[in-house]
């Protein structure tokens, strides 16, 4: 076994992904956020979370904090940091 195959896949939309109706409103809450706690962090809105992360999170829909750890690009510190908050926002939308 090589080492990437010991590595679990992440999840992750593709950038073609046709989103739904529901997705999109999810993706633009995401992006609302995200640009907030960046202002409010001082931080380019990429450190909280790249599009592509957004819109793999829109498209995955996880509903506990854990399953962030599925997607590409989440780990412990953004699970961390601001796993609550985007789940909240997945519950509201």
């Amino acid at each position: 076994m090589s080492v990437n195959e010991a590595k679990s896949q992440k999840y992750s939309a593709g950038k073609d992904a046709e989103l739904s109706k529901d997705e999109i409103e999810i993706l633009d809450s995401l992006k609302l956020w995200r640009t907030e706690k960046a202002k409010n962090q001082k931080l380019p809105v990429y450190f909280i979370a790249t599009n592509q992360e957004l819109r793999s999170i829109a498209k995955y829909k996880p509903g506990k904090k854990e399953q962030l750890r599925e997607i590409k690009g989440f780990g412990k510190h953004k699970i961390e940091n601001y796993g609550e908050e985007i789940i909240e926002i997945l519950e509201s939308v």
